[in-house]
């Protein structure tokens, strides 16, 4: 079967098209300048709220998503650590990097509460 010319350019100029308008929204998990590997990061959709997407970061923290011109929130957590949200993340032509500064649970709560009760 012979394709014609005019559709094959226009799959490929579609193609490339697609290619174009894709940006990299990528960053590091830390702790304190250090780096938080295997936290879950989820992409989801600022608009739909919708998950679009969950990796792991690297060992050097470090995550890559590629994705379309929008709006997106990115979540992160780790069991030890709070879950960690950046809302409204902006991508258009060009890649985002960005940095998600992970806590540790241990610390996110405060000092420890006084026990009520009737123990004295």
């Amino acid at each position: 079967m012979i394709i014609p010319r005019t559709l094959l350019f226009t799959c490929l100029a579609a193609a490339l098209a697609t290619q174009a308008q894709a940006a990299t929204l990528s960053g590091v998990a830390e702790e304190q300048g250090q780096a938080v590997a295997e936290a879950e990061i989820m992409l989801v959709n600022a608009d739909t709220s919708q998950i679009l997407k969950s990796i792991y970061s690297a060992a050097d923290g470090s995550f890559r998503f590629t994705v379309a011109p929008g709006t997106y929130n990115l979540g992160a957590q780790k069991s030890g650590y709070t879950l960690v949200w950046k809302k409204g993340i902006a991508v258009g032509a060009s890649d985002v990097t960005l940095r998600i500064e992970m806590l540790d649970k241990a610390f996110a709560d405060g000092p420890p509460k006084a026990a009520g009760g009737d123990c004295e």
